[in-house]
């Protein structure tokens, strides 16, 4: 429980500096990612933890979808982040890809998360930085958003899931030192919050109340024990 608080208590403070930093006029071109024209296998979306993610498929083992969308001429620099994970269920993989593209279609400078698998936790992964936009190129007219999966255990849904997509464009911020030509991977943060999916407020409000009754019942226990057990050391019959 306590892992948990610390946690978030950790997450919020990262959330709002992140957000403190960009440029106010530099909007969040993918903040409705829910409602983006997906393209590709069907998406899905858990409404309480906000993360998307694809259902088992009896045909196939390997499941994509992408967005395209136009980039604002003009900007200079660009942050983009997500989190993904997998939560306590093993097997299933997958990556996420930005693709910042030409006018014919061709990329012109990309990233990915690298696979993800047997993360518990969420993870943040970047492509720049906060205080320091990455460079974009100059004839960058397109940015394509792909997520993909690897199908490799049971159950409804792929374990793999994605949330809080953010991508910002800027002519005004910074602009940090581009990364080697060999460089393919995002960068990533530490853990985030532990991956849960199909939980209901109740249903963790009703976990942490078990949590506690069973720490309140161990500590009566040991109450009673030190109380009751403690040997009379002046007793002399």
């Amino acid at each position: 429980m306590w892992k948990k608080i610390i946690s978030c208590l950790l997450f919020f403070p990262l959330v709002f500096l992140l957000s403190a930093s960009v440029n106010a006029d530099a909007p969040n071109v993918l903040s409705d990612y829910v409602n983006l024209n997906w393209e590709g296998d069907s998406l899905y979306l858990d409404n309480e933890s906000r993360a998307i993610y694809f259902k088992r498929s009896d045909d196939k083992n390997a499941q994509e979808a992408a967005v395209t969308l136009d980039i604002e001429q003009g900007s200079t620099g660009f942050l983009f982040y997500m989190d993904a994970g997998n939560g306590n269920n093993r097997g299933d993989s997958g990556y996420c890809l930005i693709s910042f593209l030409d006018e014919n279609n061709r990329e012109v400078l990309g990233r990915s998360t690298g696979i993800i698998a047997h993360s518990t936790n969420y993870v943040r992964y970047y492509f720049g930085e906060d205080e320091k936009f990455y460079p974009l190129p100059e004839n960058a007219k397109k940015v394509k958003i792909q997520l993909n999966v690897d199908e490799n255990s049971s159950g409804e849904r792929v374990n793999v899931y994605f949330r809080n997509f953010s991508l910002f464009f800027s002519n005004e911020m910074p602009l940090c030192e581009e990364d080697p030509l060999d460089t393919v991977l995002m960068k990533n943060s530490t853990s985030l919050s532990k991956v849960e999916i199909g939980l209901k407020p109740y249903t963790r409000m009703i976990g942490y109340i078990v949590v506690f009754l069973v720490a309140l019942a161990f500590y009566l226990i040991r109450v009673w024990r030190q109380k009751y057990s403690t040997p009379k050391l002046n007793d002399k019959r």
